[in-house]
């Protein structure tokens, strides 16, 4: 409590390093805290929230602490934010205004040196902190660039980044100083582990060798025992002990500076037996049943999606639909009690009755550049003023609501009510004449060039072809099928088509 008896405010200090060791970076956690505190105004009570080590990048927002302080700003807990400078909490320009409109909209300063809690409201205090989100995004993207460009140097030269891997040594001198950087050589006890392991990976899987080499008293590094993450780390990078040079994952190779550990002969006695074990224990996999009405058969009794139900026995199999109430497998959504007596539909012919009617359905060119020539006629009729000064109106406050929430002006969820709202009132207006002709001849050209390609459709294609023309269909072993529904796009270039075709009682039936 203050003197006048009113609570203090709560500020946030926010201190963030993305190297795991503190006198690797730049600037020390102490540092960050006593530049930021000393922006804190003196009657305030401060909250740490310290997001340091674990290499946490300022590039996403995804870090603990920070979320964290996110979370008090929005619950009205916190009165400012400070900080040693804006690139601490924030090296992306996106996240950096997000926090800004989030204090804005809630009247919580951000105080980091680039402006002050009075500016901070003014056009130029806008200016200057977004200036500064920039640039601190800039020197973020020039060091990655840098990193991958020095990165790729030395995979190109043959040598290695990153600490010494088990079995190698930088170069030193006799004081133990780096010698020759990146240039690795052989440490003698930890090659022969590495020989050994590769050798024991000749006669047992991976998964078993750390704790053979643990028994046998192999050594690891300082005294370490063995794991199966270092054992499966060695095999990752099973390429550099032949003398390659290696990055992304192994998935790139040069021949490089250091010495190998293992000869060809030891490298590829492993190699043939861990592929061997691989291809024995792995079963061969099933290929996958295709249902190319998935999604858009329905069951003309009770309504039910249908879904695939097959049949295997005596080696061979049988693909049917089938309603999951007629097989008990759900309820229908409308009512607890809802029956259904609907038989197995075989898929192929089901699947083959829906492929031939949309090549059948097509209506003919001169009906479709007839629907072309009706279409044109209607919009060259004149155009309606009212609506085009309205559509003029929506779309200029449309702009203007983009700013406003740029500019933080305006929350997120009353940005996208008034987005949802404008929206809406553009939907109601009239179609523009030249996009109503272009997505008309699009659909066409899509469309009308598909049935002729069915009869060489795979059965992907085909569930493609399927889900791009037809929306529903219903169906019932019975009565075959009693109709087909288009999907907007395809139905003005298509027949009509109800049928009730009893084309699947006269086929066998496999029985169960």
């Amino acid at each position: 409590m203050t003197a006048a008896g009113s609570i203090r405010p709560t500020w946030a200090v926010y201190i963030r390093r993305s190297m795991k060791k503190e006198g690797d970076a730049d600037v020390s956690d102490a540092a960050q805290d006593m530049a930021a505190r000393a922006r804190v105004p003196q009657e305030a009570q401060i909250v740490v929230f310290s997001d340091s080590g674990g290499h946490n990048s300022g590039y996403s927002s995804d870090r603990p602490e920070y979320q964290r302080m996110l979370a008090m700003i929005r619950a009205g807990e916190i009165a400012g934010i400070a900080a040693y400078d804006g690139s601490r909490m924030n090296r992306n320009t996106e996240n950096a205004l997000a926090l800004y409109r989030e204090c804005a909209a809630r009247g919580v300063a951000i105080l980091t040196g680039e402006t002050s809690a009075e500016s901070q409201g003014t056009a130029e205090g806008m200016l200057t902190y977004t200036l500064h989100a920039g640039i601190a995004q800039y020197y973020r993207d020039q060091q990655s660039a840098r990193i991958r460009a020095m990165a790729t140097a030395l995979f190109e030269s043959g040598r290695q980044r990153g600490p010494d891997p088990l079995g190698y040594r930088t170069v030193r001198d006799d004081r133990s100083r780096v010698a020759q950087p990146r240039t690795l050589d052989v440490v003698p006890d930890e090659a022969d582990a590495i020989r050994r392991l590769f050798s024991l990976l000749a006669e047992m899987p991976l998964s078993e060798v750390a704790a053979a080499l643990s028994r046998e008293g192999v050594p690891y590094r300082a005294g370490r025992l063995w794991t199966k993450d270092a054992a499966r780390d060695i095999w990752r990078r099973r390429r550099m002990y032949v003398g390659m040079a290696i990055r992304k994952r192994s998935l790139e190779e040069r021949p490089g500076t250091h010495p190998p550990i293992l000869t060809q002969d030891e490298y590829n006695a492993a190699v043939v037996a861990v592929e061997r074990r691989r291809t024995t224990n792995s079963a061969p996999k099933r290929a996958q049943r295709s249902y190319l009405l998935r999604g858009v058969l329905f069951c003309a009794e009770c309504g039910s999606r249908m879904t695939g139900d097959a049949r295997v026995k005596g080696g061979k199999e049988w693909r049917y639909y089938g309603c999951p109430v007629a097989n008990r497998r759900a309820q229908h959504m409308e009512g607890p009690n809802l029956t259904c007596s609907s038989n197995r539909i075989p898929a192929a012919l089901v699947e083959d009755e829906v492929m031939r009617q949309i090549a059948e359905a097509r209506l003919p060119d001169a009906v479709v550049e007839g629907a072309r020539a009706l279409l044109q006629a209607r919009l060259s009729k004149p155009t309606d003023h009212a609506a085009m000064t309205k559509r003029r109106r929506l779309e200029r406050a449309l702009e203007a609501l983009r700013n406003q929430h740029t500019w933080g002006d305006i929350t997120d969820d009353r940005y996208r009510n008034e987005r949802r709202e404008i929206d809406a009132d553009l939907a109601r207006l009239p179609a523009l004449t030249t996009d109503t002709l272009v997505a008309f001849d699009e659909a066409r050209v899509r469309l009308l060039s598909l049935p002729s390609a069915i009869a060489a459709a795979s059965d992907e294609r085909g569930a493609e072809i399927i889900r791009l023309l037809v929306q529903r269909v219903a169906a019932k072993r019975e009565t075959g099928m009693t109709g087909l529904e288009w999907t907007p796009q395809a139905a003005p270039f298509f027949r009509f088509l109800s049928s009730e075709r009893a084309v699947w009682d006269s086929n066998p039936r496999h029985e169960d």
